[in-house]
């Protein structure tokens, strides 16, 4: 506000960087993206789809990334709410949400470098961080000031871990020519979620006047992600 003095002034300034990567994006990378050489694959046929949407797991991880999706996107738009109603300041409740996503700058390169040249199960980087989240949505009701710092460091942490994963999987698992179309199925399904679960916290707030079972649900949401986590294969 003393920079913009307005919401539409940082609406503005957030539309610099937007501005800059595009116009980088546009004159800096060259066509086609893939390295020299390579032959431009031919046009996909519907046969080619529809053996692509018949893949069981990757409707599951479309299903995986709807769920992943409804609690990021609910936790971080409510959660300014709910720290406001505990009597925290607006200030610090501002800081205290955006932890969680300033923790994503370096997790989000740091992690695929690890994860890359390590022999573990892709599966574990969902349910592990799943795991987590549960104690976290129930542990936030509890949480003091104090701690909830550290809780947000945790979440911006294992919420980059279990994305990344989700996002690549589809890439990883299906055949090179059908990637994309595989890829735009998840993410277009998985996005879903990030519209679905805030709008439904709202009516429950609306309903009860109060976040508490919000977040119970989201706790139970992980529970139900880890199940679903199981289910990918190991390989």
């Amino acid at each position: 506000y003393p920079l913009t003095n307005s919401y539409q002034g940082v609406f503005y300034f957030w539309s610099i960087p937007l501005l800059v990567a595009t116009f980088l994006w546009w004159f800096m990378v060259g066509e086609p993206p893939c390295p020299d050489g390579e032959e431009e694959q031919e046009k996909i046929t519907y046969h080619e789809i529809k053996q692509t949407l018949n893949s069981k797991i990757l409707w599951l991880l479309a299903f995986l990334l709807f769920l992943h999706n409804f609690f990021f996107y609910t936790w971080s738009a409510w959660l300014p709410t709910y720290l406001l109603d505990k009597g925290l300041s607006l200030s610090f409740t501002g800081l205290i949400t955006s932890v969680m996503l300033w923790v994503g700058v370096p997790t989000v390169i740091i992690v695929p470098m690890l994860s890359s040249g390590a022999n573990i199960s892709r599966k574990l980087f969902i349910w592990i961080p799943s795991l987590i989240f549960a104690f976290l949505a129930v542990g936030i009701l509890y949480a003091s000031q104090f701690f909830i710092f550290f809780l947000m460091i945790i979440a911006g942490i294992i919420n980059i871990l279990r994305f990344n994963t989700l996002l690549t999987l589809p890439v990883e698992i299906m055949p090179k020519k059908h990637a994309g179309t595989a890829s735009g199925l998840v993410v277009s399904i998985g996005y879903l979620g990030a519209v679905v679960g805030p709008i439904i916290a709202g009516k429950i707030l609306d309903i009860t006047g109060t976040l508490q079972s919000v977040f119970i649900i989201l706790a139970v949401l992980s529970v139900i992600t880890m199940a679903f986590a199981l289910l990918i294969p190991s390989t």
